[in-house]
């Protein structure tokens, strides 16, 4: 019974129909800064994204915290907490990962990584129990860290699930919407929630 709000499918009501949703549809003209801080407010956690490669993810940044669960679905919420365990979250609160850092946990990078956005699938350190990496990036970029599911609105940290990495110590990720993302840090620690 959770309220949904719908990206890229104009205001075609079918999916919400058939979903037995009670869906916000968004379209260009109503995306407005008023509404997305109304939204962010009241019970909306879940976005659904038609074609999320291109549909305006961004939306999702009036959400302090944003999960990835499918190719097309989000869940959006103000704690890790709201999100229910999805296997990817991303946030610009960095006061957990800066706890990471400042209890002692030793960066999986010794140097800065910049990821190319060439859509081609990158190398990064992950770690066995989850990982954390903090990102710098462009704010219009996308990053996917699974082939399988939807990517994320660049934010300054992203957040692993061991699901995503299988238990291998690399994970693959991706981007596309500027020139390359910078990850600064990468930790191995639990997801949050």
């Amino acid at each position: 019974d959770d309220t949904v709000v719908v990206i890229g499918r104009s205001s075609d009501p079918d999916l919400p129909y058939y979903a037995r949703r009670r869906a916000m549809m968004l379209r260009p003209e109503n995306q407005t800064d008023h509404l997305l801080r109304r939204l962010a407010t009241e019970d909306y956690h879940i976005l659904f994204s038609w074609d999320p490669r291109f549909d305006p993810i961004w939306v999702a940044d009036y959400w302090r915290w944003v999960g990835v669960v499918s190719a097309h679905t989000y869940t959006l919420g103000a704690s890790p907490q709201d999100l229910r365990a999805p296997p990817i979250m991303t946030t610009d609160n960095t006061s957990e990962i800066d706890a990471l850092s400042r209890g002692g946990a030793t960066s999986l990078l010794a140097a800065p990584l910049h990821v190319p956005c060439d859509t081609a699938g990158h190398l990064v350190p992950a770690g066995a129990r989850g990982t954390w990496l903090r990102v710098r990036a462009d704010p219009n970029a996308r990053i996917w860290p699974s082939l399988v599911l939807a990517p994320v609105p660049a934010r300054q940290v992203l957040v692993l699930a061991p699901l995503i990495t299988f238990g291998l110590p690399t994970a693959s990720i991706s981007c596309a919407g500027a020139g390359e993302i910078v990850i600064d840090g990468a930790y191995d620690a639990p997801p949050p929630g």
